[in-house]
């Protein structure tokens, strides 16, 4: 599929609606993380924490994803200077640690409502991100 990224993405002003169109592009250019380049990464790393975070908090998050690619959505997180990382760092600490299951939950939700507070700034991060590595989406 040949789509001019800067066109499509940029032809909204809103920073959640770039970022759905940036998402779109990526994931029907490429479905598979390998493929994709560090800056697509980037973006959809982002956008699958924010979004079982968003959905189901960090509970869902790390069941759905089994702590897979923490390292790299870490990662990420420090690219685009997101400030949710210390948030996303205790939520790991906690699903690696022995605590029973009830612990990990409360634990998590103090920590759910702490990265909601952040969601609009990081669409706002990311679409400087982009705007900034604009070659990594081309």
């Amino acid at each position: 599929m040949n789509i001019n990224f800067k066109e499509f993405v940029f032809k909204n002003e809103i920073d959640i609606a770039i970022i759905n169109d940036a998402n779109w592009i990526i994931s029907t250019r490429k479905s598979n993380l390998s493929l994709m380049t560090e800056g697509e990464k980037t973006i959809t790393l982002i956008l699958k924490l924010n979004g079982e975070v968003g959905n189901g908090g960090f509970e869902q998050y790390f069941y759905n994803t089994q702590g897979h690619l923490i390292r790299e959505t870490i990662n990420s997180l420090m690219w685009v200077n997101d400030s949710s990382i210390t948030i996303f760092e205790e939520a790991i600490e906690t699903f690696q640690s022995d605590k029973d299951e009830s612990t990990k939950e409360e634990e998590w939700d103090k920590l759910d409502k702490q990265f909601y507070k952040c969601d609009n700034n990081l669409y706002k991060l990311m679409v400087a991100y982009i705007k900034n590595n604009i070659e990594q989406f081309v």
